[in-house]
């Protein structure tokens, strides 16, 4: 089997964070109910759409660029802004037990 030519294909960290977050959007219950308000039919024209043809459109766009870097700053953080946990240190962390008054 030959080889194909061209560019070899790379992930970026972008397409890597934003690929998932589509397929989110593609089945959000958002998207769904905009398509049911629309009675299935371009707010434009009025054609009928169906399945990948429904393009559901920010009319705000949503701002890809930002959520990615969000995502970079705040979940892929650096490695001194993280800390290796067993799982009941890690959710006494985020569940502190209430200090009792008596």
């Amino acid at each position: 089997m030959a080889k194909k030519k061209g560019k070899p294909r790379t992930h970026t960290l972008y397409s890597r964070i934003c690929s998932p977050l589509r397929r989110v959007w593609q089945w959000s219950p958002e998207r769904k109910a905009r398509i049911k308000l629309a009675g299935g039919r371009c707010e434009e024209c009025g054609l009928e759409v169906k399945g990948y043809d429904a393009c559901v459109h920010h009319v705000r766009p949503a701002d890809f660029r930002r959520i990615e870097r969000v995502v970079r700053e705040e979940l892929l953080c650096g490695v001194e802004n993280l800390l290796l946990l067993c799982r009941k240190c890690h959710h006494d962390i985020h569940h502190p037990k209430e200090e009792s008054d008596g």
